[in-house]
């Protein structure tokens, strides 16, 4: 179906998880980078050595690694649902207009828990004065809240792993196009975040992959060096990172009051 030769063997055989944290060098040889993929899955993992451990998920001649991950299960479904349940016609633009509209300066009057995977969501300060962008600024808030927890959970085991915490998060994926909120989370996060000179790095952690097993590259860090190219570096802004760690305390107490978390 996509015209490779007949005689040529295709063998899927890597998971995208997987895939996108190749996609992004967050590799043993290059400790201190967690990768971040803005999809369905909001994902923050890296690598560290295998060792014949039973996680491996990658094992050849080249080495062995296993995943280290946690994330935000259902960021992709959670804005399909607001597109869905708001009736926006998402032509490609629409979250990016959305995220460039949201001041990103902790005063929402609305805030969300967005835990949709465990069917716990929670929401305060809605009124009849509120609308379709405090909701959606609340939502995405509440997102980033969560992944916040999974960075910390990331830091202290990249720490146990390698030695020493994140130095730098390297985002791809459609939801990290947008600038506003790679800002928000380098603040929220405490941590430098890159964005990525493509938006899908699992293809590009795929073809890192085979082009070591054809051997065009003598080691995967090799090859990351010359497929991951450096992307612009969003910064933590002291005064926004400020005003979001005290929101994100009240965030903690609400969502623990409402969903007993």
């Amino acid at each position: 179906e996509v015209a490779l030769p007949y005689p040529v063997p295709v063998l899927p055989g890597a998971h995208d998880t997987d895939c996108g944290i190749m996609g992004l060098g967050a590799l043993p040889e290059q400790p201190g980078v967690l990768c971040n993929v803005m999809g369905t899955f909001d994902l923050h993992a890296f690598y560290a050595n295998g060792s014949g451990a039973s996680d491996v998920t990658l094992r050849g001649r080249l080495g062995e690694y296993k995943p280290i991950l946690s994330g935000y299960p259902s960021l992709g479904s959670s804005l399909e649902w607001f597109a869905k349940e708001f009736s926006l016609k998402n032509d490609g633009g629409t979250f990016s207009r959305m995220l460039d509209a949201c001041r990103f300066d902790a005063g929402c009057p609305v805030m969300m828990a967005p835990l949709f995977m465990e069917e716990r969501v929670a929401v305060k300060g809605l009124s009849l004065t509120r609308g379709m962008g405090d909701i959606f600024c609340a939502l995405v808030e509440g997102v980033t809240f969560e992944c916040a927890d999974a960075v910390r959970l990331m830091d202290e085991a990249m720490g146990r792993e390698q030695g020493r915490g994140i130095e730098a998060i390297r985002a791809s994926g459609g939801a990290s196009r947008t600038d506003s909120w790679l800002r928000l989370r380098a603040s929220v996060f405490g941590k430098p975040i890159v964005k990525a000179a493509h938006a899908q790095a699992a293809s590009v952690g795929a073809a890192i992959i085979a082009g070591c097993a054809v051997g065009c590259y003598g080691g995967y860090k090799e090859a990351a060096d010359h497929m991951v190219p450096p992307g612009e570096v969003f910064l933590p802004d002291a005064g926004q990172r400020q005003r979001y760690l005290a929101k994100e305390e009240e965030y903690r107490r609400f969502r623990a009051a409402a969903l007993g978390w």
